[in-house]
């Protein structure tokens, strides 16, 4: 399995190209004029290929975020806790 990094939504959805299996990403980017939401960059990765599995981080426990991300097609929102690892390896291993 090969890993990238990305810093941004655009530089998440410019490198789509290369046709990853399982994209996880922070809800928040850094905010900065011009660049993409998380919201959005979900929605745009699934407007490329809908079968991507895309699992979101957060901090925030809000439902109604949660729904929302959920709503728009991630396949798991997991919440930063202290326990956060453990799931996330769960939920990348049963994709790889």
């Amino acid at each position: 399995m090969q890993v990238q990094t990305f810093f941004s939504g655009e530089e998440c959805l410019q490198n789509m190209q290369m046709r990853p299996d399982l994209v996880v990403m922070d809800h928040l980017f850094p905010e900065r004029e011009g660049h993409l939401s998380g919201m959005e960059t979900l929605k745009r990765i699934k407007k490329i290929d809908k079968n991507i599995t895309v699992i979101v981080l957060s901090c925030q426990q809000d439902k109604n975020l949660i729904s929302e991300f959920l709503r728009n097609g991630a396949s798991r929102y997991i919440t930063k806790d202290n326990f956060f690892i453990d799931e996330l390896m769960d939920a990348i291993e049963s994709v790889v």
